[in-house]
């Protein structure tokens, strides 16, 4: 990526000017950072459930920890404490909805 003031990001076919395009990024970003995806945020009806698999269910416990390892590196990604492209970032959000989707599914068994 070219570096400098005057550099020019392409996106797609529109062409804007570098420090614009970082600017909506951070804009964007600072409205995710306080956004938690844990799963008992995200699924609080699903609490006790969640703590039952976790100690009774290997297959869950794991994919809980993938999901939170996931997501931990996420959020530092969004913090900008740890830099990645936008692609990798979007592939690793990709995954931890996978992953949601999953343990979602394990959580509405067991409770059925």
């Amino acid at each position: 990526m070219a570096e400098g003031v005057g550099a020019i990001l392409t996106q797609g076919k529109i062409r804007i000017p570098l420090m614009r395009y970082h600017q909506t990024f951070l804009n964007q970003g600072d409205a995710m950072l306080g956004e938690h995806h844990d799963l008992v945020h995200e699924f609080p009806e699903f609490r006790d459930q969640i703590h039952a698999l976790k100690v009774s269910n290997s297959h869950f416990a794991r994919l809980f920890d993938e999901y939170h390892q996931l997501d931990r590196q996420i959020r530092r990604i969004e913090q900008q404490v740890e830099t990645a492209s936008d692609e990798y970032a979007e592939t690793l959000k990709r995954h931890r909805l996978q992953l949601k989707d999953e343990l979602y599914r394990m959580l509405r068994q067991a409770v059925a």
